[in-house]
């Protein structure tokens, strides 16, 4: 997953395949609402959610569901 300020983009990765192959696909661009200042991007522990978060103090977490 890479994040930039409007969009978020996901690519699957055979686990037989070079980071270079996986990036050469087309990638999902999952839906996010976008945030003011959103700088941060991880997945949970079980691969079925990513969270995001905007810098500053008290800022929310938001998840949302990776399929």
């Amino acid at each position: 997953m890479v994040k930039s300020y409007e969009k978020i983009y996901h690519w699957t990765r055979d686990g037989k395949e070079s980071i270079w192959q996986t990036l050469k696909r087309m990638p999902q661009e999952p839906n996010y609402q976008q945030e003011k200042q959103g700088e941060a991007i991880g997945f949970g522990a079980d691969g079925s959610k990513f969270y995001t978060v905007s810098e500053g103090v008290f800022a929310p977490i938001y998840a949302y569901k990776t399929h």
